[in-house]
């Protein structure tokens, strides 16, 4: 599976790393995007969607750089267009909404 994660590590390293991962505690968990909601969209099977794109990237933003005011783009805000009316969710629709910083 290794070729299938995305990491800074290499494979040789998180083979070290394994001797130890009993000693390691998960302190905090969290994933993107921070709020959504799950869907099935015929076809395209069980989604997780985000409510809405351009929010979850504003706080991506907050999360990974210290942007308080971070505006999405002008393509995250039409890609988020497109989801809001391919599923009718938007903002309110969320019913998981996890804190960026994993608490």
């Amino acid at each position: 599976v290794f070729p299938k994660i995305s990491t800074s590590l290499k494979l040789p390293q998180v083979l070290s790393m394994l001797g130890s991962i009993g000693d390691y505690e998960i302190a905090q968990s969290t994933g993107f995007p921070f709020a959504l909601k799950g869907a099935k969209l015929g076809k395209k099977g069980d989604v997780l969607v985000p409510c809405t794109l351009s929010s979850n990237v504003s706080a991506l933003h907050k999360l990974m750089y210290g942007q308080e005011d971070y505006d999405a783009t002008e393509a995250v805000d039409a890609i988020s267009d497109y989801i809001i009316n391919e599923t009718g969710y938007n903002e309110g629709s969320a019913t998981v909404t996890q804190s960026p910083e994993g608490q």
